[in-house]
């Protein structure tokens, strides 16, 4: 009855909110790697944690798709959707749009910033968990720069598949503890 329901649901918001975020922060990591300007940046106070957390969702969002079922017919490029169609949406492609983005394949915090993401996706569907998520990754990515130089990622990084909730499975990554000055 209502107990497993409730279990069931409580079940699977802790598994979305835990994988997801977990994910998300290894995709923050690893692109940021590249990008040591960017982590110093957030050291220093220079760019704040929530721009540069909100870039990376826009830029390497851990889920990478959604599924959708049309209500209503609609026409886009010449195909005609009926109600019924079931569609998969890619956030990826979507938060790549250079018609919308000015830099879309750059970590540019201070230019991408004003256009929103749909890394959590969008109006009814928006994630739930969206405030604890920007809220955790903001305070792991404050600590994080902080405390260590900018990490590299060594070989043998492993990805799951892009597809649904995406991340790492391996991330071997090296780093030096910042000087205490």
């Amino acid at each position: 009855g209502h107990d497993f329901e409730g279990r069931g649901a409580t079940a699977g918001l802790v598994f979305a909110g835990h994988e997801t975020t977990k994910n998300q922060l290894g995709w923050t990591v690893a692109v940021l790697a590249g990008r040591p300007d960017v982590w110093d940046a957030v050291a220093r106070g220079a760019l704040a944690a929530p721009t540069v957390v909100e870039e990376i969702l826009r830029y390497r969002s851990a889920v990478t798709a959604v599924g959708r079922v049309v209500t209503e017919p609609i026409e886009h490029a010449g195909e005609r959707l009926e109600p019924g169609s079931q569609v998969l949406l890619s956030l990826w492609s979507a938060d790549h749009d250079d018609a919308a983005y000015p830099c879309p394949e750059e970590i540019a915090p201070e230019r991408n910033g004003e256009i929103p993401h749909v890394a959590f996706g969008h109006g009814a569907h928006f994630c739930l968990g969206a405030a604890l998520a920007r809220a955790e990754l903001q305070e792991a990515l404050t600590a994080l720069t902080a405390r260590l130089e900018c990490p590299a990622v060594a070989d043998g990084a492993v990805w799951k598949p892009p597809v649904g909730n995406n991340g790492p499975d391996q991330l071997p990554i090296t780093f030096t503890a910042r000087q205490r000055g």
